[in-house]
């Protein structure tokens, strides 16, 4: 990722490449452009905030009926921006709890409302509600990360939820930001962390 800031300092149009790769057909290509991105978006909040913005509201048109193309992974992608650019969260965190339920993104604004309250909890911590009954999904993603924001936001209350899910052998894949591999893990052993 250093190459890739690297080359954001230089050429901050490098940006205009990174939003098409999150169309691979390749998870892991997806899931590095997503880290990219949010890395690429600090480099360029230091000198254009409003150009910040402007991708934040790309990516969110991309999960527009209107828009023609269906951005997969346009809540991660927001999520990630707004992680590395942190400043913005106050103006954009609370719209990724409005897709929780809008499929396709319901797995990427779970993902995405965890990453953000995983610096910033105290935007959803009056928002609790939306995402309690996600704890219910048939989706092992969405409840670990349903759980992991919940963790976040009100540890004591989620931990009265939590106990519910200490018998989930339930599995899922995410990506692992310190080796930017995809991994698994089970629902148990997540709550058990």
């Amino acid at each position: 990722m250093d190459t890739v800031e690297a080359m954001a300092r230089e050429d901050p149009h490098v940006v205009r490449v990174l939003p098409t790769m999150l169309f691979d057909r390749e998870p892991l290509v997806c899931w590095r452009a997503i880290e990219a991105l949010g890395k690429v978006a600090a480099v360029i909040a230091d000198v254009d905030l409003e150009r910040v913005r402007v991708m934040i509201r790309a990516q969110l048109w991309q999960m527009n009926d209107e828009s023609g193309n269906v951005g997969w992974y346009a809540a991660e992608a927001i999520g990630e921006i707004l992680y590395n650019v942190p400043i913005l969260i106050d103006e954009f965190g609370q719209l990724l709890l409005s897709y929780l339920d809008e499929e396709p993104f319901e797995r990427g604004a779970h993902w995405a409302v965890a990453r953000v309250a995983s610096i910033r909890s105290d935007i959803y911590r009056n928002r609790l509600n939306e995402l309690l009954p996600s704890l219910e999904s048939d989706d092992a993603y969405i409840r670990a990360f349903a759980l992991m924001a919940l963790l976040r936001i009100d540890p004591e209350r989620a931990g009265q939820h939590a106990s519910r899910l200490v018998n989930d052998r339930a599995v899922f894949s995410y990506y692992y930001f310190e080796d930017g591999t995809l991994r698994e893990a089970t629902m148990d052993s997540m709550v058990r962390s």
